[in-house]
């Protein structure tokens, strides 16, 4: 069995994260009462509106944690499943 890379597991995440915040904003149009279940009740332009903001920093919050944790796993020579990772160069650094 294959061991799933970290760095696998964070562009794993972020797709994850995307495609939930995508689908509440598709979603909030229309939602069930909790008080019965058989009545729709429709949510106003403001509360769409909002939710979809929210949905949005989602989404920009999950891009934020992917560079982060991306960037901290390459620059540990972390590799993806196909072998994907940081070339680094060497520079003399004169002093």
């Amino acid at each position: 069995m294959t061991r799933t890379s970290k760095l696998d597991r964070v562009r794993d995440d972020f797709i994850y994260e995307v495609g939930s915040a995508t689908g509440l904003a598709e979603e909030v149009g229309l939602f069930r009462d909790p008080q019965d279940q058989s009545v729709r009740k429709e949510l106003s332009h403001g509360r769409i509106g909002q939710i979809s903001e929210l949905s949005f920093l989602k989404i920009m919050l999950s891009l934020e944690v992917l560079l982060e944790r991306s960037l901290v796993l390459y620059l540990m020579d972390e590799k993806t499943n196909s072998g994907e990772g940081c070339r680094r160069r060497h520079f003399k650094v004169w002093t």
